[in-house]
């Protein structure tokens, strides 16, 4: 890549973080109303779905969820590849063009499935114990502060964003199995708290764009 191209590169993606900058306030609107819209609102898609023939309704249910599976581990797996670094600290992956596109992928995929959801859930009665499925207002709000969290990392090209989106899709790559989905969890949320800590004690060799995006990822993974 010689240097004409490099700066077009570097001018694309801080293009690319001020639309996420930009959109912020739009986001947090929309997920406020995303969490005070209750279940009841959505009432008629839980009616339309008592229409449907049992057998139905259980087909399209398990090849939902199996679909969520497939989509969520190929996310997770092309985020990580693309983003992948022996150095977080030193080394700012969302500065990457791939990593980017990737990440921004990602999360407004996630994003758009948290919206069409709210009808499919009672449209096909998704289990509430389904990762990722739980109904009521604090599961929405943590769903809404991930989303918020995300799209503050990506407007800063915080490392940290890159790890909330690898959670957010490892519950349901998981999901069929539970035990490894806590543990996966479990290390990206040590990871998150080490590195955190390195940012906040250690600012010098530990490089972020402002505190408060890695303090709002860890605050939000610990919550999924």
């Amino acid at each position: 890549m010689d240097g004409s191209e490099g700066e077009d590169v570097a001018k694309s993606m801080r293009r690319l973080r001020a639309v996420f900058d930009w959109t912020y306030p739009v986001v947090g609107i929309l997920s406020l109303f995303y969490i005070g819209f209750g279940d009841a609102v959505f009432g008629i898609f839980d009616v339309a779905g008592r229409r449907l023939p049992r057998t139905l309704r259980s087909v399209l249910r398990q090849s939902y969820c199996t679909a969520e599976v497939l989509v969520a581990g190929a996310l997770h797996t092309c985020t990580f590849t693309a983003c992948y670094t022996e150095n977080a600290c030193g080394d700012r992956p969302l500065h990457r063009r791939w990593c980017m596109a990737m990440a921004s992928v990602c999360l407004v995929l996630y994003v758009v499935v948290l919206v069409v959801e709210r009808g499919l859930e009672p449209l096909l009665k998704i289990p509430t114990s389904y990762p990722g499925h739980a109904h009521g207002m604090v599961p929405r709000i943590f769903n809404a502060a991930a989303v918020c969290a995300g799209w503050i990392c990506l407007a800063e090209g915080e490392t940290m964003g890159v790890v909330l989106l690898l959670a957010a899709t490892a519950r349901r790559a998981l999901a069929p199995i539970p035990s490894l989905a806590r543990l996966y969890l479990a290390l990206l949320k040590t990871y998150t708290l080490t590195h955190t800590f390195w940012v906040l004690h250690n600012p010098t060799t530990c490089h972020a764009s402002s505190r408060r995006a890695p303090v709002a990822v860890m605050g939000t993974i610990l919550a999924l």
